[in-house]
């Protein structure tokens, strides 16, 4: 089965970043309380530094996260299942402990610090709202390949 890397090269990457960011819009807009506040408080003001930063920070991690998940999308295709989000689904706490991982690398990166500050005030929560949308992230992840 092919490399999860061919997303971002292949025929439908413009496509999957736009449903990843879509996926990543959806998740921050459903987060409630004082967390929710401030995750979409510290996206309006990342957009507000710039419009595109979910398309481009997705261009960034995503290889990296993809990467990270080639082994269970190749153990995926092996197990005979059909559905790589409900494959996912037990392991999502793993999954999204590696991508928060990836993601804390990319950012230490980022030389603004609007968008750091947001990052690193809500990053000890991002696991929590991340897990049980990995199935979710694994679906996008399948259709398009």
């Amino acid at each position: 089965m092919s490399h999860l890397s061919t997303l971002m090269h292949g025929s439908t990457r413009t496509e999957f970043i736009a449903e990843c960011g879509a996926l990543v819009e959806k998740v921050a807009s459903a987060q409630s309380g004082i967390s929710g506040m401030a995750i979409k408080g510290g996206l309006a003001a990342a957009k507000k530094a710039d419009a595109n930063v979910v398309p481009k920070a997705l261009e960034r991690i995503l290889p990296d996260v993809l990467d990270a998940l080639d082994p269970r999308w190749q153990d995926f295709a092996e197990s005979g299942k059909d559905d790589f989000g409900a494959f996912l689904e037990p392991r999502q706490e793993e999954v999204s402990d590696e991508i928060m991982n990836i993601a804390d690398k990319h950012v230490e990166k980022v030389n603004s610090a609007a968008l750091r500050k947001p990052y690193n005030s809500l990053r000890g929560k991002a696991t929590k709202i991340l897990s049980p949308e990995v199935p979710a992230f694994g679906r996008v992840v399948q259709k398009h390949m």
